[in-house]
């Protein structure tokens, strides 16, 4: 090929190039303007847990609103949340979302979602799994609905989003919001205050931990230390009703000594998270007891939860260091 040609065949491939990138951004900051509402993860989490309460644990009604907060947050265009029975076996559709067309009881994300028990997708679908390739599903991704007992209540299945939003970030989302929503719903209700934040905040550490293992999220483990008998325990309510959110579990133990200690889990949320709650928690032990949070007795930690982590030792860890702060 002479000079001449390898040129042109340069500058052309060139301009295609440039063709193409001049879409993707004109994609890109059309879907920017559609969604620049969209909600943070923290809020649509905040969204799911008040829907749940709302709708009385009503599948397809809470299903339905699901819906709208994943295309809301995570840009699904199409899909559907489907029953698994007792059997593993798919049943009704309980809610469904955009242009969404049946889906199959042989797909083969389903299928695969099923067996794994983890959320899967057309990049992550096993090659060598005949007679259920991926190529005969019509899915982009499906999302087990994995109930705080462990059993598959359901299934999400997203059958369209746009294109740059199928990325890792945003599939990761999907499993998170999903099995946030399956805590909720599947949590029991017997009124108990004391028993039922404990139960929501081991419910929360334990799908906190969960989600590092299973998609990298990141959230956010925190205690509060306070000496018996301090002046900093005298104003523990004080503190939690002006730092907790709706989102946020919240618990209290005694340890042995009969120290008092104010656990915090904050899903979605990050080193900047935490360092914020500390700062607000200084500031009202500032206000009410005109001090620094150590000097009237109190100590703050946290923990961002590993994947090699466990409730148990989560706890522990954090309660020594607490404890073990002047």
């Amino acid at each position: 090929m002479s000079l001449t040609a390898k040129l042109a065949l340069v500058k052309r491939r060139g301009s295609e190039f440039a063709r193409a990138h001049f879409l993707l951004e004109l994609s890109h900051d059309r879907l920017e303007e559609q969604y620049a509402d969209a909600p943070s993860l923290r809020e649509a989490l905040v969204r799911l847990d008040a829907v749940a309460r709302q709708e009385g644990r009503s599948w397809p009604s809470a299903g339905e609103t699901l819906m709208k907060i994943l295309a809301a947050y995570a840009m699904l265009e199409a899909g559907a949340l489907v029953a698994v029975g007792l059997d593993g076996l798919l049943g009704e559709t309980l809610a469904t979302f955009g242009p969404a067309e049946p889906v199959l009881s042989d797909d083969a994300l389903v299928m695969e979602a099923l067996h794994s028990r983890a959320l899967v997708h057309v990049a992550a679908a096993r090659e060598s799994d005949p007679p259920n390739p991926a190529g005969q599903s019509r899915l982009l991704a499906v999302v087990p609905v994995i109930g705080v007992g462990g059993r598959a209540h359901a299934v999400l299945c997203v059958q369209a989003m746009p294109f740059v939003a199928f990325h890792r970030k945003n599939i990761e989302a999907l499993g998170t919001l999903v099995g946030h929503f399956a805590s909720v719903m599947t949590r029991d209700d017997a009124f108990d205050p004391d028993r039922e934040r404990t139960a929501e905040f081991d419910t929360s550490v334990v799908r906190a931990i969960h989600d590092r293992r299973e998609y990298g999220a990141s959230s956010i483990v925190a205690v509060l230390w306070m000496r018996r008998g301090s002046p900093v325990a005298g104003i523990a309510d004080v503190i939690i009703a002006g730092t907790a959110t709706p989102r946020d579990a919240v618990c209290r133990k005694l340890d042995e000594r009969g120290n008092a200690l104010v656990f915090m889990a904050l899903p979605a949320g990050d080193v900047a998270t935490a360092r914020a709650l500390h700062q607000r928690i200084a500031a009202i032990v500032a206000r009410e007891l005109n001090t620094a949070l150590e000097e009237s007795g109190g100590s703050f930690a946290f923990r961002i939860p590993e994947a090699g982590d466990t409730r148990e030792s989560l706890i522990k860890g954090l309660s020594q260091t607490a404890g073990a702060l002047p």
